[in-house]
């Protein structure tokens, strides 16, 4: 998998994760939500890990105050996802 490092204030002013071709809910916190974004730049997409408040009153930086961000170059693909989960009985 290739990677590369991304200077914070460069996605910043690409306007990312708010400008991104993707974003993605991962996980939450008590007071943030850990989401993915995808951004293309110089045709390729790169995939970064962000953060963003769950209320107003949560002042967070998408890159945790860090400088520089690792990215994964991504492509688009498909994939099946099976779920288990519980049917009504008919009859």
């Amino acid at each position: 998998m290739s990677s590369r490092t991304f200077p914070t204030d460069l996605l910043r002013h690409l306007d990312i994760p708010y400008n991104a071709v993707s974003t993605e809910h991962i996980d939450s916190g008590r007071w943030v939500e850990y989401r993915v974004a995808v951004f293309e730049h110089e045709g390729k997409h790169w995939l970064v890990h962000y953060q963003r408040g769950l209320t107003e009153m949560q002042d967070v930086d998408p890159w945790g105050y860090a400088t520089e961000v690792e990215a994964w170059e991504v492509e688009r693909g498909t994939r099946t996802i099976t779920i288990d989960t519980w049917l009504p009985v008919e009859g």
